[in-house]
C-alpha cells in the first residue's frame, strides 16, 4: 500500500495510490471500512472555513469481483478478474470544536462486461453529492448507499459517536440499512491511562447485496463495509491501561445472525442477490471473540511491543459449532487491523 500526495494549496489536496479507507470514528464502519483488500484509489479533498471546519472528499476507486473477467488469456497466464468501479462523496462539518457531523454517497457502478470493460459515464465522474443519486435511485444497476455520522467530544474525557446508513428503503423484500452507536470513556474514573468503549451495531438483512449478486458492496470477496455482512447485530467493547512502558489490553465482541440454510438466503451473505424468491428464516448463530493480553512497549515510533495473551473464538451455530482458544506470544509492531471476527 502506498500514495502519493499533492496539497495543491492550502484548501485542496490530491492523493493517487493504492490501499484501503474508513469512514466514521468506531471500530467497526457500515459505509466504508479497511475489512477488504487495497484497492487503486484517487481521492480529492477540499477544506473550506475560517478553520478548515468543513472538508469535502470524492474518491473514486477500482474493484475486483473474483469471477473470471470474460477475457480469454493464454495457457499458463493468470486470468483476469471482472472490473467494477466505486465512487464515494462524503461531507464533514465541525463546529462549536466539539462537535462533528458528516454525510456520505457511495456507489458501485455497473461492473464490467464480457471483455471485462465497464462502460462508465458522466454520472460517475460528476463531483456533486446526491446529484448521480437523484438520477438513478438507490434502487438500480448501480448499487448506491447513503448514510451519515456524527460525533460528540464531552467533558474532555468521553465521545459519543454513531452513523447510519440506509441501502434501500424498502422494496417488497425488506428495508436495507443499519445504525451504529457507540462511547469512548478516556482517563475513566479519573484513572490515567485507563480507557473504555463499548460500541453497537445492527445491520438489516440483505443491506450491501444487489439482485445481480456481482454488484455487491464488495472487493475480492470481501466486504467493504462490516466483516459480519448484513442481518446481524453486534455488541462489542474493549477495555486497555497503560502503566509506564507496560500495557494491559481486552476486547470482547458478541453478534447474533440469522445465517443462511441450503434452501434459504437469509440475508446475512452479501454475495447472493435479494431477490424476494429467497427470503425465509435462517439458522441463528452467534458469534464471541475475546481477548487479553498483557505487554512491554519498546519503541513507540513504530509501536513495537512484546506481549502474552488469551484468545478465544466461539462460533453456537447448530449444525456446525466451532471453538478454538490459544495462548500466544508475539513480538509485533501492531500497525495493521487484523480482524477474525467474522461468520
Amino acid at each position: 500500500s502506498g500514495f502519493l500526495s499533492w496539497s495543491v494549496c492550502n484548501h485542496f489536496n490530491i492523493q493517487v495510490g493504492h490501499g484501503k479507507h474508513f469512514v466514521g470514528d468506531g471500530t467497526r464502519s457500515l459505509l466504508l471500512s479497511d475489512n477488504g483488500f487495497n484497492y487503486p484509489f484517487a481521492r480529492f479533498t477540499g477544506w473550506i472555513g475560517a478553520n478548515k471546519n468543513m472538508q469535502y472528499t470524492v474518491m473514486y476507486s477500482s474493484f475486483m469481483n473474483l469471477t473470471d473477467g470474460g477475457v480469454t488469456t493464454p495457457t499458463g497466464t493468470e486470468r483476469l478478474f471482472q472490473k467494477k468501479s466505486g465512487v464515494f462523496h462524503h461531507f464533514t462539518y465541525r463546529f462549536l470544536r466539539q462537535f462533528e457531523v458528516s454525510v456520505f454517497q457511495g456507489a458501485i457502478f455497473e461492473h464490467a462486461d464480457s471483455t471485462n470493460r465497464q462502460n462508465l459515464n458522466f454520472w460517475y465522474y460528476n463531483p456533486v453529492m446526491f446529484a448521480s443519486m437523484a438520477k438513478y435511485g438507490l434502487k438500480d444497476t448501480n448499487n448506491y448507499m447513503i448514510g451519515a455520522t456524527f460525533r460528540a467530544d464531552l467533558f474532555r474525557t468521553v465521545s459519543l459517536y454513531g452513523q447510519f446508513v440506509i441501502d434501500e428503503i424498502g422494496d417488497g423484500n425488506h428495508a436495507k440499512g443499519g445504525m451504529q452507536i457507540g462511547a469512548r470513556y478516556f482517563n475513566a474514573f479519573t484513572v490515567k491511562h485507563l480507557h473504555l468503549r463499548i460500541e453497537y451495531n445492527t445491520v438489516n438483512p440483505y443491506t450491501y447485496s444487489h439482485e445481480d449478486a456481482l454488484q455487491s458492496w464488495s472487493h475480492y470477496n470481501q466486504a467493504l463495509a462490516h466483516p459480519l455482512g448484513a442481518g446481524f447485530t453486534e455488541i462489542n467493547g474493549t477495555v486497555s491501561y497503560k502503566w509506564r512502558d507496560f500495557f494491559a489490553y481486552a476486547n470482547i465482541f458478541v453478534a447474533t445472525a440469522l445465517v443462511d440454510t441450503s434452501a434459504v438466503n437469509a440475508g446475512q451473505n452479501i454475495f447472493k442477490p435479494n431477490t424476494q424468491a429467497y427470503i425465509g428464516v435462517g439458522e441463528e448463530a452467534t458469534l464471541t471473540t475475546f481477548d487479553f493480553h498483557i505487554g512491554w512497549m519498546i519503541s513507540y515510533a513504530s509501536n513495537l511491543n512484546l506481549s502474552v495473551g488469551y484468545k478465544t473464538r466461539k462460533m453456537d451455530l447448530p449444525s456446525n459449532p466451532q471453538e478454538v482458544s490459544l495462548v500466544y506470544v508475539s513480538l509485533r509492531t501492531s500497525l495493521t487491523n487484523n480482524n477474525f471476527d467474522f461468520f
